[in-house]
């Protein structure tokens, strides 16, 4: 679930949902990271999963994409 702290990556076009989708996660105490929709696949691997080498893709890192954190 999403809690306090977290960061929510919301995709999602101007629908009538948007404001209660958005103020609700802001309301758990968590952080709302929206995305344009019209980003390319690989323009949103590049913003989610931190990936700087556009050579390679998330399943060819050994932590699935994830950027290192060690």
């Amino acid at each position: 679930g999403i809690r306090k702290g977290h960061h929510v990556a919301l995709l999602c076009p101007n629908i009538p949902h948007f404001p209660a989708i958005y103020f609700g996660i802001l309301k758990v105490g968590a952080t709302v990271v929206p995305l344009n929709i019209l980003l390319t696949t690989l323009g949103l691997t590049h913003l989610v999963f931190g990936i700087y080498d556009l050579g390679c893709t998330p399943s060819q890192r050994g932590n699935g994409g994830r950027p290192d954190t060690s």
